[in-house]
């Protein structure tokens, strides 16, 4: 089986870099002045070898042995300078760990973070506040050295989703593509999304496809739980609310009905895990399914939100498998594939679209468009328009790109209206809004412009080619 891959087209190119250089950093959120310098290499932390990310700082010469935040985390890296001409590394934090950065940085408001390359401090800003909106800056007094570290950064992002591609068949689309384009789609995608949809491609028995027409009985023993365990709390123990009779026909009906097991993952049980939902939910569990592990072993070491998610969506995929592959009345669950068939349908419904797509083919994505749109995972699981919304894009966005022209270093570009190429209005207005942030990554004088093999302009890192 073919395995093809569409995503969003951006442009940067990588050189690997190395540094061993300390300083101290500007401060962020408003204070002014530099701050101190902290050492790595104590006695208590010299064998210790920090992955290159955000780390809190612990005392005057000691960091935190976890990061905060790491290089795969970062999303929108820019190499830009400051009002004084100075150099500064700025970016976002992804938005599956938005929320750990904002409860970090609320934590260490008053005090200062660091960010840690190649095993040296580079940047220790103070907090001075709760960051929502993800971003960071990392500044340094030598910062003559920050164009070289920005590199370093830039191409540890891309062998990060270069890893994840690793082993899929060659003859994808991804591997089709030319190096400047695969060098895009690397920091053009979120590194959990395409770990996501590639774990979901690779092992379909680890994720689990259903349809239920009919929930009405569900959520009324839903409701009925609920309702049981909002009452004025009569015990501490977990064991005396499962001999309430709306768990144990809400039990009941999940072992007889696995499929609904998909929508406890969604329901209010999986609110607090930490607290007596967990011990439900491993009762349900474990009561079906023996191996199951403990849900409260995966998230009882986590303190964010964020990373709880991802340790809960690491226990649903055990839970997963083994909804696939246990036998059940005899008879072996063929669930895996059915996830495999699922797969299929989808990229050969994008693939398909894409070859019947001419110059006049009206073009629309399932939704309104944005990022959602065209991202592999959505709030309540894997978004099946996936792919052929990639494919819409990817088709509007060259029609587009007939109509930039270079002037003064900046695209111009001359469409008036989504009639120009014929598509619908959501996506034109997208469109448009990616060029106006390709003239600003212009404008960061980190970006040039050129033709791509089609003779559209794009733009790729100002390094592209110089290897």
């Amino acid at each position: 089986m073919k395995l093809y891959y569409f995503l969003i087209l951006m442009s940067v190119s990588f050189a690997s870099c190395q540094t061993s250089q300390r300083s101290a950093a500007g401060i962020i959120g408003g204070a002014d002045g530099p701050t101190s310098i902290y050492v790595t290499n104590n006695d208590d932390q010299a064998l210790t070898h920090r992955e290159n990310g955000w780390y809190r700082v612990l005392s005057a010469d000691s960091l935190s042995a976890k990061p905060i935040i790491t290089v795969k985390d970062m999303v929108g890296l820019k190499l830009e300078k400051d009002y004084y001409g100075k150099y500064a590394i700025s970016g976002r934090i992804s938005k599956h760990k938005i929320n750990k950065w904002a409860d970090e940085t609320e934590k260490a408001i008053g005090k200062q973070i660091a960010f840690v390359y190649n095993d040296s401090i580079i940047s220790d800003p103070q907090v001075n506040g709760r960051i929502e909106s993800g971003a960071f800056m990392i500044t340094s007094q030598l910062d003559q050295k920050l164009p070289e570290i920005y590199k370093g950064i830039m191409k540890e992002k891309s062998d990060s989703i270069e890893v994840i591609f690793n082993g899929w068949e060659k003859d994808s689309l991804y591997y089709e593509l030319s190096p400047e384009k695969r060098d895009s789609v690397n920091m053009g995608i979120d590194y959990w999304e395409a770990k996501a949809w590639v774990d979901m491609s690779s092992k379909p028995d680890e994720h689990y496809w259903y349809s239920i027409e009919d929930s009405s009985e569900y959520v009324s023993l839903e409701k009925a739980l609920k309702d049981e365990l909002d009452k004025e709390k009569y015990s501490s123990r977990a064991s005396d609310y499962m001999k309430s009779e709306a768990y144990k026909a809400y039990k009941q009906y999940l072992h007889e009905n696995k499929e609904y097991i998909n929508l406890m993952f969604e329901g209010f049980l999986f609110n607090n895990l930490k607290g007596l939902h967990g011990y439900l939910v491993d009762d349900i569990i474990q009561s079906k399914y023996p191996s199951a592990p403990s849900i409260r072993s995966y998230i009882d070491k986590t303190d964010n939100a964020d990373d709880e998610r991802f340790a809960v969506y690491e226990w649903q995929r055990k839970v997963w498998f083994l909804m696939n592959t246990t036998q059940e009345n005899n008879t072996v669950m063929s669930d895996d594939q059915k996830a495999r068939k699922r797969i299929e349908r989808m990229m050969e419904k994008a693939n398909k679209y894409r070859e019947s797509i001419t110059d006049t083919t009206y073009l629309q994505t399932t939704v309104e468009m944005s990022n959602s749109a065209i991202d592999a995972l959505k709030a309540d699981g894997y978004n099946d328009d996936y792919l052929y919304n990639q494919v819409v894009y990817l088709a509007a966005l060259d029609r587009a790109r007939k109509y930039l022209s270079e002037q003064g270093g900046k695209l111009i570009c001359s469409l008036s209206s989504p009639e120009d190429i014929n598509v619908r209005k959501d996506l034109y207005d997208f469109i448009l809004d990616v060029f106006r942030k390709w003239n600003e990554m212009l404008d960061s004088g980190n970006f040039k412009i050129i033709k791509d093999e089609k003779g559209l302009l794009m733009i790729v890192h100002k390094d592209y080619g110089s290897k």
